[in-house]
């Protein structure tokens, strides 16, 4: 798990490969009520996630029509490199 946030009674979570190790970064929603998340997204391509860009962390923005806007910022990028992107809403 890289990150987690509160949205809608629940918490979105970016997970991820943790050090070193290439992998895909994902993005669900959890309602801490039960064991089962909801898969949202695959992010890795939108993120242009490496070795040396991994998506740190989630900010929910807005609900849009196409979805759910949240903010993606990624470690070993400048500044983070912050990115907003579209995904499902839960």
């Amino acid at each position: 798990m890289r990150d987690l946030t509160p949205w809608e009674d629940g918490l979105l979570v970016l997970a991820g490969p943790t050090g070193d190790e290439a992998g895909s970064y994902r993005v669900y929603w959890w309602s801490g009520k039960t064991e089962s998340v909801q898969f949202l997204a695959d992010i890795t391509k939108v993120t242009d996630a490496s070795k040396q860009r991994k998506p740190e962390a989630i900010l929910p923005l807005d609900q849009a029509p196409s979805g759910l806007r949240v903010l993606i910022l990624s470690d070993g990028s400048e500044e983070g490199a912050p990115q907003a992107i579209v995904i499902p809403s839960p």
